[in-house]
C-alpha cells in the first residue's frame, strides 16, 4: 500500500524538478561516456612521423621520456606470389624491436640477414588471388616471390599477426631494404609515443633534436578543449540534479506543515507514523528511478551509454536521495 501511494504522489513534485532531474542524469551519463572514449583514445600509444637529414640518432631520439619506440623506415609497393596466388600490397621496412604485435603464427624477423623475411596481417595472409579469382592463404615458412626496384627477389614468411583491419600489411626488415633501395640524404623515420595525451611535450622535445614531424598540430587544443566541455557539461548536470533535488526536499517540507489533515486521514487509514515518513523517502526513490531510467533509455537510443555512463547516472541518483531527504 505504501508503495501504491508513494509512486501514485510523485507528481506532486511538479513538472519542472522531474524535467531537471531527468535531464541532470541524461547528460551525467552522456557525459561520462564520452570522457571515457577520450580516456581510452588518450591512452592509446600515438605514431608520429618524421625526417632528419644525414645519421638518425635513434638512442637519443629514444631517451625522450613519451617516446616509447622509434624507427628509420622504408616503403615501396610490391607483388607478392606463390605457386597459384599473388597480392599487391605496400611494405613497410622497420627495425624489429619496433614492432610490437599480436602474433598468431610465427614471430617477427631478424634485424641483421639476407633473405627477406615478411612478417603480414592476418588480411593480407588469407587475401591472396590465384588465377581463378578465388582466395588462397599463406602460412609460416611459404616462400614467395616479392617484386623490388624492378626485380623480383625470394621471401619467407615468418610471421602472421592480428590488428583487425581490413587491408594488407606487410613488414620486412629496415636494413636489408636499405641496402636494396636507393639511398636519400633524408631519413624517414617512425616514433611511437606512449601515449597520444603526451604528443604535444613529445613532439616538442623531439624538435629540440633537429627532428622535422609530421602530425595533426591542432589535436592537443582540440582535446583539450573536449575535456574542458566535458567538465562544464558535468557541472551543470550535477546543478540540475542538486536544484531538483532541493525542490523535491522543499515541497516535502510544505507537506509536513499543509498537509496535517492528509497524514491524519492515512494515520485512520492504517498507516504508521513510521510508514509516513517512509512514504517520502520511497516517493523520493521512485521519483529518481523513473528519472534515471529514461535517461538510460534516451542515452541508450542515441548511442552513449556505457558502464562509466551508468555508474555515474547511479551516483547521481544517490546524491539526489541524499539531498531530497535532509
Amino acid at each position: 500500500m505504501i508503495c501504491k501511494i508513494a509512486w501514485k504522489t510523485v507528481g506532486r513534485y511538479g513538472k519542472m524538478p522531474l524535467v531537471m532531474l531527468f535531464l541532470g542524469f541524461f547528460f551525467l551519463i552522456t557525459t561520462a561516456n564520452s570522457y571515457a572514449q577520450l580516456y581510452e583514445e588518450l591512452s592509446q600509444p600515438y605514431i608520429l612521423s618524421g625526417t632528419v637529414t644525414g645519421q638518425a640518432d635513434l638512442a637519443r631520439y629514444g631517451e625522450v621520456e613519451a617516446v616509447d619506440a622509434v624507427t628509420p623506415v622504408l616503403s615501396f609497393d610490391t607483388e607478392l606470389s606463390t605457386k597459384d596466388a599473388s597480392l599487391s600490397a605496400s611494405v613497410t621496412a622497420v627495425t624489429a624491436e619496433y614492432l610490437d604485435l599480436d602474433f598468431i603464427q610465427g614471430n617477427v624477423f631478424s634485424n641483421e640477414t639476407n633473405m627477406p623475411f615478411l612478417v603480414l596481417n592476418r588480411n593480407a595472409a588469407e587475401h591472396f588471388i590465384t588465377e581463378e579469382e578465388t582466395e588462397a592463404s599463406v602460412s609460416v615458412g611459404d616462400d614467395l616471390t616479392m617484386t623490388i626496384q624492378d626485380g623480383e627477389r625470394s621471401a619467407i614468411v615468418c610471421g602472421i599477426f592480428e590488428d583487425g583491419l581490413e587491408g594488407p600489411v606487410v613488414y620486412m626488415s629496415y636494413s636489408l631494404a636499405a641496402r636494396i633501395l636507393p639511398k636519400s640524404d633524408n631519413v624517414r623515420l617512425l616514433i611511437r609515443l606512449s601515449h597520444a595525451q603526451d604528443l604535444e611535450e613529445g613532439a616538442r622535445e623531439l624538435k629540440k633534436l633537429d627532428l622535422s614531424l609530421s602530425y595533426e598540430e591542432d589535436l592537443p587544443q582540440s582535446w583539450r578543449l573536449n575535456k574542458q566541455q566535458i567538465y562544464q557539461t558535468a557541472l551543470s548536470a550535477l546543478v540540475l540534479i542538486l536544484c531538483a533535488a532541493v525542490q523535491m526536499g522543499s515541497r516535502h517540507r510544505r507537506e509536513m506543515t499543509e498537509a496535517a489533515a492528509e497524514r491524519q486521514a492515512l494515520l485512520c487509514g492504517g498507516l504508521t507514523h513510521r510508514q509516513l515518513k517512509q512514504l517520502v523517502s520511497l516517493r523520493t526513490a521512485f521519483t529518481g528511478l523513473a528519472c534515471f531510467l529514461l535517461a538510460v533509455i534516451g542515452a541508450g537510443v542515441m548511442g552513449s551509454l556505457s558502464l562509466p555512463g551508468f555508474l555515474a547516472g547511479i551516483a547521481g541518483w544517490a546524491v539526489q536521495l541524499a539531498v531530497s531527504s535532509r
